[in-house]
């Protein structure tokens, strides 16, 4: 065998697979080492003009989305050329934030962040125009806060395609059924009736002044963005504060909305009501919840709770 022959498979390949199996572990551990993450999401509620200003609720929260304790985290909610009126901070982690406001600058630190802990940070802000710069820095000693976007799944191209075709199917079916007589117009108009119970629930509770808002937003009305209208008219003026909690817990007897959308409302009950929230109030306005697709019934019970009213409400 000639001698390079030797060299290589007698020492060469041993040091080359004895190399590969000690770096392997630590190759392993750098692959599989938790990250430090750091990710906030913000909900920017609409903007209400009251008296010729305007106010808005903006709510971020800020939460440890890697798998490493995060220390030292400090936050920053700032406003141009406007103020910050009222500030809540929500923890159900025991974190204990410490606040510090400053006119237009609210700062928010804690000393740990564990995974998957996380605090809310909800402020109504009073701004001279609807454009004007609200922003938000996040940093802990480990890394700096990133915006969380919504968790998207890769799509699927004939998932995509399969799902298109059957929702034009699904139209053409029903203008079928409308234009044959066997499902009435009006019925069918009425299945999208939720900026028609949101207007209806404004009016009954006495909100006059935001009626003419509600019916600008037209079809792009959310249940979200009307349960902040509701906390920004209560938090604007005394005497609107019982009229947007009946508002409020009105929206609890409309069956399906959206989980996200549903914490809102009761978020901005309890923003309202302080210590004067009561989770089992809430509870029960959500048993005796009724679909938006039974819209004369839904109507109907939200004319008895008015009429039976609301421990906290007046």
């Amino acid at each position: 065998m000639p001698q390079f022959k030797r060299v290589f498979l007698y020492a060469i390949i041993p040091a080359l697979v004895a190399g590969f199996f000690s770096l392997a572990p630590k190759i392993y551990d750098v692959i599989t080492e938790p990250k430090s993450e750091l990710a906030y999401n913000v909900v920017d509620g609409p903007g209400l003009d009251i008296q010729g200003k305007i106010r808005k609720i903006y709510s971020v929260e800020v939460r440890n989305s890697g798998k490493k304790a995060l220390s030292n985290i400090h936050a920053e909610l700032r406003v141009s050329n406007g103020q910050i009126e009222q500030f809540k901070i929500e923890d159900a982690s025991g974190i204990k934030p410490s606040t510090d406001l400053l006119n237009d600058t609210l700062s928010v630190n804690a000393d740990n962040l564990h995974p998957t802990e996380s605090f809310i940070i909800s402020a109504m802000l009073l701004m001279p125009a609807l454009d004007t710069n609200v922003a938000f820095n996040l940093r802990s000693k480990e890394t700096l806060g990133k915006i969380r976007s919504e968790d998207s799944p890769k799509k699927n191209t004939k998932l995509d395609i399969i799902g298109a075709v059957l929702a034009g199917f699904s139209v053409f079916f029903m203008a079928t059924l409308v234009a044959s007589g066997r499902i009435p117009l009006i019925k069918t108009l009425m299945m999208g009736g939720r900026q028609d119970i949101l207007y209806y629930i404004t009016a009954r509770v006495g909100l006059t002044d935001i009626t003419n808002q509600l019916r600008a937003f037209d079809t792009s009305l959310t249940y979200l963005r009307t349960a902040d209208i509701f906390l920004a008219a209560g938090l604007s003026k005394e005497e609107l504060r019982p009229l947007a909690i009946k508002a409020l817990k009105c929206m609890l007897l409309i069956r399906n909305i959206a989980p996200v959308s549903l914490n809102v409302v009761k978020r901005n009950v309890q923003f309202l009501e302080g210590g004067n929230y009561l989770e089992k109030e809430v509870n029960s306005l959500r048993e005796e919840s009724i679909n938006i697709s039974n819209y004369l019934e839904l109507r109907d019970r939200v004319d008895r709770h008015l009429a039976e009213g609301s421990p906290h409400s007046e």
